[in-house]
């Protein structure tokens, strides 16, 4: 699926960031404290290091294939961009644990020429086949969703949905129990869209200053096309902007379609992506 369908260079869209009174530097910083906060919540995660731009994640006991799945990441998304000698020991810190499956992630911004440089002399490739994108929009004024699901808040010691429930929805514990272990967070709220006391998705919305996280957005199998997504999706966008936000971010990739299409129906657009490499 094509995102700009001009073929230009997600870069030449930074104005996006603009429409939203949102400077880019601003909100990188922004998702950047996002990411950080959920990575600190995640059962999957055994470790977190900072080198250079470079935040990374470490799950000794991660081997997934695919870069959106692992948890073995080194994700560059404010400052100056990575020098050689950074990135050569990022992937010393993922070598010396024993880890050879993992991804440095670079933003928009992050990947000059130089860097780009620096990750084929490090004989890092560039992940194919995928874009990884951030999408964004004005908080509020959503679209009313097409959608005969509940959409239902989670409560800390008050919800009537179990881990099973929600592991069911995303097709594995581990998922559940970072889901769960969220809950109660500051900034941090749960919901699931429930069709006759099933629960059919399930997402979660955190902010941090003026923007509002719409992540962890997923769809039981056979429950799709049911407007769940849709539901949650107007649900956080309104609660964003009586919390105050002014801009609203979610992440995707193009492999996966329905998320995509649900984001830009929902009026998101594309403003940056991730070019992710591995060795």
């Amino acid at each position: 699926m094509r995102i700009w369908n001009d073929g230009s260079h997600p870069r030449q869209h930074a104005d996006l960031w603009y429409a939203a009174d949102m400077d880019a530097k601003v909100l990188a910083a922004g998702m950047r404290t996002i990411h950080n906060t959920l990575n600190m919540a995640s059962p999957r995660i055994a470790e977190r290091l900072t080198i250079g731009p470079f935040d990374l994640t470490i799950n000794p006991a991660g081997r997934e294939e695919f870069p959106a799945h692992n948890r073995n990441r080194a994700t560059a998304l404010v400052g100056e961009p990575p020098a050689l000698d950074e990135i050569e020991r990022t992937i010393s810190a993922f070598r010396s644990r024993g880890i050879d499956r993992f991804f440095l992630w670079l933003a928009t911004g992050m990947d000059t020429p130089q860097v780009l440089s620096s990750m084929e002399r490090c004989a890092l490739k560039q992940w194919p086949f995928v874009r990884y994108v951030a999408l964004a929009r004005p908080a509020g004024n959503p679209a009313p969703a097409d959608s005969t699901l509940e959409v239902v808040r989670l409560v800390p010691e008050q919800s009537v949905v179990k881990e099973a429930d929600v592991a069911a929805v995303y097709g594995n514990d581990m998922a559940a129990r970072g889901f769960f272990a969220t809950l109660g967070l500051e900034g941090c709220w749960h919901f699931v869209a429930m069709d006759q006391g099933v629960v059919a998705a399930a997402s979660l919305l955190l902010t941090s200053g003026p923007i509002g996280y719409l992540g962890w957005s997923t769809t039981r199998e056979g429950y799709r096309r049911k407007g769940g997504q849709a539901a949650l999706i107007e649900t956080r966008l309104r609660l964003a902007a009586e919390l105050g936000c002014t801009v609203c971010v979610s992440e995707t990739n193009t492999a996966v379609e329905g998320s995509l299409r649900n984001l830009l129906r929902a009026g998101f657009k594309p403003a940056y992506e991730y070019r992710v490499f591995g060795p």
